[in-house]
């Protein structure tokens, strides 16, 4: 129980904090995914404190989804909010997105400023193989088929 009291208390905290903050050590940002009038609202980011995998200061698990169900897969299940290493190279995101709205628009929104600078950042959609550039353009949209995996590669 305590468990989930504090999962819903940092999932709050999450959706209430208002814009993506740079850090001395890290960096965070938010993606909204929108189908009709459903959203989901995902963090990613980097602390020099955090892990590639799952940490239980910075990861948080997904709650019960409705017309839309959106979460970064991850080894060992999915995450709302999945904050990686500072280590440089090249950082993955799986991101699924589930929808029963079939032929929908589904939008990916978010805020370019609030990617490092000094990195590259791509979301390729692994249906149609289409990158986008995602410190020049703020959004994504795409015709729901149902489930769709689309990955957000960060390069430093």
């Amino acid at each position: 129980m305590r468990t989930l009291l504090s999962t819903i208390l940092l999932n709050v905290f999450i959706l209430a904090s208002g814009p993506p903050a740079f850090t001395a050590d890290g960096w965070e940002t938010n993606i909204t995914v929108t189908v009709r009038t459903a959203e989901v609202r995902l963090s990613l980011g980097q602390r020099a404190d955090a892990t590639d995998g799952r940490d239980g200061l910075y990861d948080v698990p997904p709650m019960a989804g409705g017309e839309v169900s959106a979460s970064f897969v991850h080894d060992d299940g999915t995450l709302w909010r999945d904050i990686r290493s500072t280590s440089t190279g090249i950082k993955t995101w799986t991101l699924r997105v589930v929808s029963s709205h079939a032929d929908e628009d589904v939008a990916l929104t978010w805020t370019p400023q609030s990617l490092p600078a000094d990195a590259t950042a791509a979301l390729v959609d692994s249906e149609t193989g289409t990158r986008t550039d995602m410190r020049k353009n703020g959004r994504y949209t795409y015709k729901n088929t149902g489930v769709r995996d689309l990955s957000i590669e960060l390069t430093q």
